[in-house]
């Protein structure tokens, strides 16, 4: 699971929506502009408001060993936003949440980066705060998201 909710705070969970490219849970998700219903999302670049993270993922698992709960069964990625909830990402062998070439740090201000990624170089929005700073890039992080 590339994803985990750890605490609750004023989380919101957003109803399932159509996803635009392929989206790896844990990552920075936005409403597609081209879509006037708002039904569909695609990864949020650094110029985009941030909806929320991926719930789901729409990249195929690496064996038949996964956890269903993260896989976007029925064709819908639902996200997650609000403010003083606490996540922990991790790379599920699907791809990185967050910038793994970066060092990180307790407090430091987490942004968006290029294709939703999770990032410490300010630049894209910022969504929250590290809370549990990785040992190694493939270590999970945990965040405390202010969306």
């Amino acid at each position: 699971m590339a994803i985990k909710i750890l605490g609750n705070g004023v989380e919101v969970r957003k109803p399932g929506f159509t996803p635009n490219g392929a989206i790896i849970a844990g990552k920075a998700v936005t409403l597609d502009g081209s879509d006037i219903s708002g039904k569909t999302i695609k990864l949020a670049g650094a110029s985009d408001i941030v909806l929320g993270l991926a719930l789901e993922t729409t990249v195929a698992p690496l064996t038949n060993w996964f956890n269903y709960d993260d896989y976007d069964r029925g064709g819908l990625v639902s996200a997650v936003s609000g403010s003083g909830f606490e996540v922990e990402v991790s790379d599920d062998g699907r791809g990185p949440v967050f910038d793994t070439a970066q060092s990180y740090a307790i407090n430091d201000k987490i942004y968006v980066g290029a294709d939703g990624i999770l990032t410490n170089q300010a630049g894209g929005q910022e969504i929250g705060f590290v809370t549990k700073a990785p040992a190694t890039p493939v270590d999970s992080m945990k965040i405390q998201i202010n969306l």
